[in-house]
């Protein structure tokens, strides 16, 4: 990922911070234990680098490279945005129902780490669309659900209808 503080790229379970213009790395941070691995691509903001591993989401202080927070209870991000006071994920095996793993979107506290809340995804078969924050992420397949944060405080569904994608109808509900 590259920002104006450097090209931020995760290695192995090492989070490396290089030089946009030389490309030499400035800073490396250990993430994670050998085996695990990225699941998802990383967020970053002025202070803080959000990774998500196929155990756990973290949040690494860029300055120090100290984690400021982890959530490592068999958390499975497969996409997460970064709102001004949550981070919200789409995650998968949070909790094992009948022996199926139950998909949640869930809100942690972007400072914290704390989960803020979740909402559990019944039903909900497919690959998740990462979250997006302040829009509206949908399938071109018809009969689709596209579930997202709105506002970081509600939840919303849209519903897709249509054939082939030619004409497609939304309908859109609280839940």
């Amino acid at each position: 990922m590259v920002t104006e503080r450097g090209v931020f790229v995760v290695d192995g379970n090492t989070l490396g911070i290089h030089d946009r213009q030389t490309g030499d790395r400035n800073s490396e941070t250990r993430l994670f234990e050998p085996g695990e691995t990225l699941s998802t691509t990383m967020a970053v903001d002025q202070r803080t680098a959000f990774v998500a591993t196929d155990e756990e989401l973290l949040a690494v202080d860029i300055e120090t490279g100290t984690t400021r927070w982890r959530h490592d209870d068999g958390v499975y991000a497969q996409g997460f945005s970064v709102g001004s006071e949550t981070v919200v994920a789409m995650v998968d095996g949070s909790e094992n129902v009948s022996t199926e793993l139950r998909e949640t979107i869930t809100a942690f506290d972007r400072e914290a780490g704390d989960v803020r809340w979740n909402y559990a995804l019944d039903g909900f078969h497919s690959e998740a669309i990462p979250p997006v924050l302040g829009a509206v992420p949908c399938s071109l397949r018809p009969a689709a659900s596209a579930v997202w944060p709105h506002w970081e405080t509600s939840i919303r569904t849209a519903k897709m209808s249509g054939s082939a994608g030619l004409t497609t109808k939304f309908t859109i509900s609280s839940v």
